[in-house]
C-alpha cells in the first residue's frame, strides 16, 4: 500500500504545472484528487461545471473547445496531464467551453 502512495506522489509531482508545489501539499492533493475516474471519450468538464471544484488530468489528453459564431465546436487548446485549466466566467454570449476526453483519461478533483 505504501508503494502505491509513493507512487501516485511521483506521478502528481511529474505534472509540471503543479511540480511547485511542497511535499506536504502534494500528499494532501494526492488524497484528494485521486479519487478520480476514467473516461474514454466524452466531456469531462463544461462551462456548466461548479468552479469551486479544480480538476485534474492524471493521464490521457483531452481538449479544450468552444462554440464559435457560427456554431460550429472549434478546438482552442489540447491538454497534457496536469491541472486543467478554469473556464472564464459566464458573459452574455455564451461560448459553450468544455473540456474533452481525445484518449483514455483519468480525471482527479479537489
Amino acid at each position: 500500500m505504501e508503494a502505491k502512495r509513493a507512487a501516485e506522489v511521483r506521478q502528481l509531482r511529474g505534472l509540471k504545472n503543479i511540480s511547485w508545489l511542497s511535499s506536504r501539499q502534494i500528499t494532501r492533493t494526492r488524497r484528494r484528487a485521486l479519487h478520480g475516474h476514467g473516461r474514454e471519450a466524452g466531456i469531462i468538464i463544461d462551462d456548466k461545471h461548479s468552479p469551486e471544484l479544480a480538476f485534474i488530468l492524471l493521464s490521457g489528453v483531452a481538449r479544450i473547445t468552444c462554440r464559435n459564431r457560427k456554431g460550429d465546436r472549434t478546438l482552442v487548446i489540447v491538454v497534457a496531464p496536469g491541472m486543467i485549466p478554469g473556464f472564464p466566467p459566464p458573459v452574455p454570449l455564451s461560448y459553450n467551453f468544455r473540456c474533452e476526453a481525445v484518449t483514455e483519461c483519468q480525471v482527479g478533483t479537489i
